[in-house]
Protein backbone atom coordinates (compact mmCIF):
# COMPACT_ATOMS: atom_id res chain seq x y z
CA UNK A 1 0.00 0.00 0.00
CA UNK A 2 1.18 3.51 -0.85
CA UNK A 3 -0.27 6.92 -0.04
CA UNK A 4 0.10 9.89 -2.42
CA UNK A 5 -1.21 13.42 -2.11
CA UNK A 6 -2.12 15.78 -4.91
CA UNK A 7 -3.90 19.11 -4.72
CA UNK A 8 -7.35 17.46 -4.65
CA UNK A 9 -7.09 14.00 -3.05
CA UNK A 10 -5.14 11.75 -0.74
CA UNK A 11 -4.82 8.54 -2.73
CA UNK A 12 -4.55 5.16 -1.05
CA UNK A 13 -2.96 2.88 -3.67
CA UNK A 14 -3.13 -0.86 -3.25
CA UNK A 15 -1.14 -2.98 -5.70
CA UNK A 16 -2.92 -6.19 -6.69
CA UNK A 17 -2.17 -9.20 -8.87
CA UNK A 18 -4.68 -11.12 -10.92
CA UNK A 19 -4.61 -13.85 -13.53
CA UNK A 20 -4.23 -11.31 -16.37
CA UNK A 21 -1.63 -9.07 -14.74
CA UNK A 22 -1.09 -6.44 -12.11
CA UNK A 23 -3.29 -3.48 -11.34
CA UNK A 24 -3.75 -0.83 -8.69
CA UNK A 25 -6.92 -0.23 -6.72
CA UNK A 26 -6.96 3.49 -5.93
CA UNK A 27 -9.21 4.98 -3.24
CA UNK A 28 -9.38 8.78 -3.31
CA UNK A 29 -10.06 10.60 -0.04
CA UNK A 30 -11.28 14.19 0.12
CA UNK A 31 -9.83 16.86 2.46
CA UNK A 32 -12.02 15.55 5.31
CA UNK A 33 -10.70 11.98 4.87
CA UNK A 34 -13.95 10.65 3.37
CA UNK A 35 -14.00 8.44 0.27
CA UNK A 36 -14.60 10.72 -2.70
CA UNK A 37 -13.90 8.31 -5.57
CA UNK A 38 -12.13 5.08 -6.49
CA UNK A 39 -10.93 3.31 -9.60
CA UNK A 40 -8.76 0.54 -10.93
CA UNK A 41 -5.63 1.46 -12.86
CA UNK A 42 -3.05 -0.49 -14.77
CA UNK A 43 0.14 -0.91 -12.83
CA UNK A 44 3.67 -0.71 -14.14
CA UNK A 45 6.63 -1.31 -11.90
CA UNK A 46 8.20 1.79 -10.34
CA UNK A 47 10.91 3.17 -12.61
CA UNK A 48 9.40 1.60 -15.72
CA UNK A 49 8.60 5.01 -17.20
CA UNK A 50 11.17 6.32 -19.62
CA UNK A 51 12.82 9.65 -18.85
CA UNK A 52 13.62 11.66 -21.98
CA UNK A 53 17.31 12.40 -22.62
CA UNK A 54 16.57 16.15 -22.83
CA UNK A 55 15.33 16.29 -19.21
CA UNK A 56 18.03 18.64 -17.92
CA UNK A 57 16.18 19.58 -14.71
CA UNK A 58 16.24 23.28 -15.67
CA UNK A 59 12.64 23.80 -14.62
CA UNK A 60 10.48 23.76 -11.52
CA UNK A 61 7.15 22.06 -10.96
CA UNK A 62 4.37 22.97 -8.58
CA UNK A 63 1.05 21.35 -7.83
CA UNK A 64 -1.99 23.40 -8.78
CA UNK A 65 -5.73 22.82 -8.65
CA UNK A 66 -7.90 23.29 -11.73
CA UNK A 67 -11.36 24.53 -10.72
CA UNK A 68 -12.86 23.99 -7.31
CA UNK A 69 -15.70 22.16 -5.68
CA UNK A 70 -16.95 18.70 -6.56
CA UNK A 71 -14.91 18.31 -9.78
CA UNK A 72 -11.62 20.07 -8.88
CA UNK A 73 -8.64 18.53 -10.66
CA UNK A 74 -4.98 18.13 -9.63
CA UNK A 75 -2.44 19.57 -12.02
CA UNK A 76 1.22 20.42 -12.38
CA UNK A 77 2.60 23.69 -13.70
CA UNK A 78 6.08 23.14 -15.15
CA UNK A 79 7.95 26.45 -15.38
CA UNK A 80 11.42 27.21 -16.76
CA UNK A 81 13.91 28.34 -14.15
CA UNK A 82 14.26 32.10 -14.21
CA UNK A 83 12.26 35.22 -13.61
CA UNK A 84 9.62 35.06 -16.37
CA UNK A 85 6.98 35.88 -17.35
CA UNK A 86 6.90 32.85 -19.63
CA UNK A 87 4.58 31.82 -22.44
CA UNK A 88 2.58 28.73 -21.48
CA UNK A 89 0.87 25.78 -23.14
CA UNK A 90 -2.14 23.97 -21.65
CA UNK A 91 -2.16 20.29 -22.65
CA UNK A 92 -5.66 18.87 -23.25
CA UNK A 93 -6.23 15.10 -23.23
CA UNK A 94 -7.67 12.76 -25.77
CA UNK A 95 -10.72 10.62 -25.02
CA UNK A 96 -10.79 8.22 -22.12
CA UNK A 97 -9.64 8.36 -18.54
CA UNK A 98 -6.19 10.00 -18.73
CA UNK A 99 -3.80 11.14 -16.07
CA UNK A 100 -1.97 14.44 -16.42
CA UNK A 101 0.92 12.74 -18.24
CA UNK A 102 -1.30 10.75 -20.64
CA UNK A 103 0.59 7.71 -19.32
CA UNK A 104 0.57 4.64 -21.50
CA UNK A 105 2.81 1.69 -20.71
CA UNK A 106 6.36 3.07 -20.28
CA UNK A 107 5.54 6.45 -21.85
CA UNK A 108 4.40 9.77 -20.42
CA UNK A 109 4.04 12.02 -23.48
CA UNK A 110 2.54 15.03 -21.68
CA UNK A 111 5.31 14.95 -19.08
CA UNK A 112 7.84 14.73 -21.91
CA UNK A 113 6.26 17.76 -23.62
CA UNK A 114 6.37 19.69 -20.35
CA UNK A 115 10.05 18.91 -19.77
CA UNK A 116 11.03 19.61 -23.37
CA UNK A 117 9.12 22.89 -23.65
CA UNK A 118 10.28 24.12 -20.24
CA UNK A 119 13.85 23.44 -21.35
CA UNK A 120 13.17 25.88 -24.20
CA UNK A 121 11.64 28.63 -22.04
CA UNK A 122 7.94 27.68 -22.33
CA UNK A 123 5.84 26.77 -19.29
CA UNK A 124 3.34 23.89 -19.47
CA UNK A 125 0.19 23.14 -17.49
CA UNK A 126 -1.07 19.56 -17.42
CA UNK A 127 -3.81 18.10 -15.26
CA UNK A 128 -5.67 14.85 -14.63
CA UNK A 129 -8.79 14.47 -16.70
CA UNK A 130 -12.13 14.67 -14.93
CA UNK A 131 -13.00 11.11 -16.02
CA UNK A 132 -9.93 9.90 -14.11
CA UNK A 133 -9.96 12.02 -10.96
CA UNK A 134 -13.70 11.70 -10.45
CA UNK A 135 -14.34 8.46 -12.32
CA UNK A 136 -17.28 7.15 -10.32
CA UNK A 137 -19.06 10.49 -9.95
CA UNK A 138 -18.64 11.13 -13.65
CA UNK A 139 -19.85 7.68 -14.71
CA UNK A 140 -23.12 8.19 -12.87
CA UNK A 141 -23.75 11.60 -14.43
CA UNK A 142 -26.11 10.66 -17.29
CA UNK A 143 -26.16 13.97 -19.15
CA UNK A 144 -22.49 14.86 -19.52
CA UNK A 145 -21.17 16.17 -22.83
CA UNK A 146 -17.77 17.04 -24.24
CA UNK A 147 -18.14 20.34 -22.38
CA UNK A 148 -18.03 18.64 -18.96
CA UNK A 149 -15.47 16.05 -20.05
CA UNK A 150 -13.00 18.38 -21.78
CA UNK A 151 -13.97 21.96 -22.65
CA UNK A 152 -14.89 23.36 -19.21
CA UNK A 153 -11.71 22.09 -17.53
CA UNK A 154 -9.45 23.45 -20.29
CA UNK A 155 -11.03 26.88 -19.81
CA UNK A 156 -10.61 26.62 -16.04
CA UNK A 157 -6.93 25.83 -16.65
CA UNK A 158 -6.54 28.94 -18.83
CA UNK A 159 -8.24 31.08 -16.15
CA UNK A 160 -5.88 29.70 -13.50
CA UNK A 161 -2.86 30.61 -15.63
CA UNK A 162 -3.99 34.23 -16.00
CA UNK A 163 -3.40 34.62 -12.24
CA UNK A 164 0.09 33.07 -12.13
CA UNK A 165 2.85 35.67 -11.66
CA UNK A 166 5.47 33.80 -13.73
CA UNK A 167 3.10 33.41 -16.71
CA UNK A 168 2.72 35.87 -19.58
CA UNK A 169 -1.09 36.07 -19.73
CA UNK A 170 -0.91 37.38 -23.30
CA UNK A 171 0.81 34.18 -24.42
CA UNK A 172 -1.41 31.34 -23.21
CA UNK A 173 -1.79 28.57 -25.78
CA UNK A 174 -3.92 25.43 -25.74
CA UNK A 175 -2.75 22.21 -27.40
CA UNK A 176 -5.15 19.30 -27.71
CA UNK A 177 -4.43 15.64 -28.42
CA UNK A 178 -7.11 13.58 -30.21
CA UNK A 179 -10.42 14.52 -28.55
CA UNK A 180 -8.65 17.52 -27.03
CA UNK A 181 -7.78 18.73 -30.53
CA UNK A 182 -11.33 18.08 -31.70
CA UNK A 183 -12.61 20.19 -28.79
CA UNK A 184 -10.31 23.18 -29.47
CA UNK A 185 -12.92 25.25 -31.37
CA UNK A 186 -15.27 24.87 -28.39
CA UNK A 187 -12.46 25.64 -25.93
CA UNK A 188 -11.60 28.84 -27.82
Amino acid sequence: MKIQNDSVHTKVIIKCSAKNGQYQFVVKLDKQGKIDDFNIENYYADGAFLTPPYDLQNYTEKQVTIGNGEFALPGILTTPKGKGPFPVVVLVHGSGSSDMDESMFAHRPFQNFAVGLASEGIAVLRYDKRTRTHAMKFKFEPNYTINEETVDDANLAVNLLKKQPKIDNKQIFVLGHSQGGFALPKII
